[in-house]
């Protein structure tokens, strides 16, 4: 969505708003996780809603024995993710 973002101008304006994060499967590594969230897409430069769309990720991810330095400000909990479905919400679209 970036480069989308940086090459295209006239391409929709994206937020991701992220509803609830559930926890599962926690009793042995990899643990499991579900994120559901939605993609607001706005017109460009005025802001105006033009959609919403909701989607949810299944993701399974561990937990490092040793947080580098670098990692601390963007991944205090040092979570590794192992396992990532990619749905339609990741793919570009073909409009």
């Amino acid at each position: 969505m970036l480069e989308t973002f940086l090459t295209n101008p006239s391409a929709d304006e994206v937020d991701i708003v992220v509803q609830n994060v559930s926890l599962s499967e926690l009793t042995k590594s990899p643990y499991k996780a579900s994120v559901s969230f939605q993609k607001v897409l706005y017109t460009p430069g005025t802001r105006h809603q033009r959609g919403r769309e909701t989607y949810i990720a299944q993701v399974d991810f561990v937990l490092r024995e040793h947080v580098p330095n670098e990692f601390v400000r963007v991944n205090p909990l040092a979570l590794q993710v192992t396992y990532f479905r990619v749905d339609q919400a990741f793919e570009e679209s073909q409009r």
